[in-house]
């Protein structure tokens, strides 16, 4: 599917997100169902087809109904999406409700897929992390550079309005 843009400079940005997701080869993109992380799941599936493993964490953190949205965009988008289960809620940190606590959820979102792209023997990880985010306190950005997790949005320097 063709994207059609009217502005040169969005178009310059969406063909270098492209071809970023195409020079991962595979990859599994951490998915929550929010806008950023559907447009990293969707330009991953665009250019990689089933080698873009869209992965949804699913916990007790999660409210039923947004699970169940994403599933259905997931479905409709037809990605190859698949469904861990993480335990962030059980874990001391998390329960402290520290301003670090978002740390201690992607810690555990992050080795979880660590685990899984090793199993399928996917060198990648990607989230949807945008331009905007770097500029707030986010201690789950700390957790993605531990673990070598990519940010595609912000390689190709998107923001949130993009």
């Amino acid at each position: 599917m063709e994207v059609q843009f009217k502005d040169i400079n969005l178009k310059r940005k969406y063909d270098s997100l492209s071809q970023t997701m195409r020079s991962m080869e595979s990859t599994i993109v951490a998915y929550s169902g929010g806008v950023d992380s559907t447009l990293v799941a969707a330009v991953a599936h665009e250019n990689l087809g089933h080698k873009a493993v869209i992965v949804t964490a699913n916990s007790a953190s999660l409210a039923p109904s947004e699970f169940n949205e994403l599933l259905k965009i997931a479905r409709q988008s037809n990605f190859n999406h698949r469904v861990i289960y993480t335990k962030e809620v059980q874990t001391s940190q998390y329960k402290e409700n520290t301003p670090q606590r978002c740390y201690f959820c992607k810690e555990e979102l992050y080795t979880e897929l660590k685990k899984l792209a090793s199993d399928e023997d996917i060198p990648w990880i990607a989230n949807g992390t945008n331009v905007d985010d770097l500029g707030d306190f986010r201690p789950g950005l700390k957790a993605a550079k531990d673990f070598m997790i990519r940010s595609p949005l912000v390689e190709a320097d998107i923001n949130k309005n993009e």
